[in-house]
């Protein structure tokens, strides 16, 4: 079994004009669902991308143990071009299709381990999804927003990852989609990290972590218990003046 870690460790993040955004931040996170809230501003979608090793701390290290796999709140087509690299298959698939002209490469290799269906589970999970009239090479940029949010989900829960980071999830899905993401977040059998505003999915998390100029503090339960903790905090502030 991999041993899955993902911890913060005296992470600091200083912003190009200098200013701090956040500083000396602490935190293991447990190997099932967080959900990661905070004012708009506070850096949660780069702490995200710090979690992923896309950005480096100023300062501190984040040690990861496991493979670490990440939906951008942004999916720009220009970043993401075909429903392959959506779904975060692109390079698979071409390494599939070397190794299929007879190519030996170690690398090429190394990421088809155990992908060798990778064309046909896509194929067979779009038609599932009902986008079945696209493929690996179906250009995103005649997609609608949220067609392009399922594919890049999609590509999350086939990626067998041992950590998932989801940002804004719910963006430009109907009630329904966001009652299925929510039912896939239930079903995630390892580590995942919900960045989101979505008080109703953040009701499907384990843990929540608030980022604030304070640092991070982390409460244990759904977004209801971390509610009825931040009051209780209140409460306890005020009877001590």
């Amino acid at each position: 079994m991999t041993q899955r870690l993902l911890q913060l460790d005296q992470v600091s993040y200083n912003l190009p004009d200098g200013r701090v955004l956040f500083d000396h931040l602490n935190h293991t996170f447990n190997s099932r669902t967080t959900g990661i809230v905070g004012a708009n501003g506070c850096g949660k979608s780069l702490l995200g991308r710090l979690l992923t090793g896309q950005q480096c701390p100023t300062n501190g290290i984040v040690r990861r143990e496991g493979q670490v796999y990440a939906v951008a709140q942004l999916l720009e087509p220009e970043r993401y071009p075909t429903v392959a690299a959506l779904a975060g298959v692109d390079l698979i698939l071409a390494a599939l299709d070397r190794i299929a002209q007879g190519s030996v490469d170690e690398d090429d290799h190394a990421l088809a381990v155990d992908q060798w269906d990778c064309a046909t589970r896509l194929e067979a999970e779009l038609e599932k999804i009902g986008l079945g009239h696209l493929n690996a090479d179906s250009h995103t940029d005649v997609l609608s927003g949220g067609e392009r949010q399922r594919v890049a989900l999609l590509g999350a829960w086939l990626s067998r990852a041992d950590w998932l980071i989801l940002d804004e999830p719910s963006n430009h899905l109907d009630i329904d989609q966001q009652h299925e993401l929510a039912q896939q977040i239930d079903r995630w059998p390892s580590g995942l990290v919900l960045i989101s505003h979505d008080r109703g999915l953040l009701e499907h998390v384990n843990e929540i972590v608030e980022l604030s100029p304070l640092g991070l503090a982390a409460y244990g339960g759904n977004y209801s218990q971390y509610v009825a903790a931040r009051e209780q905090e209140q409460q306890s502030f005020q009877s001590a003046l």
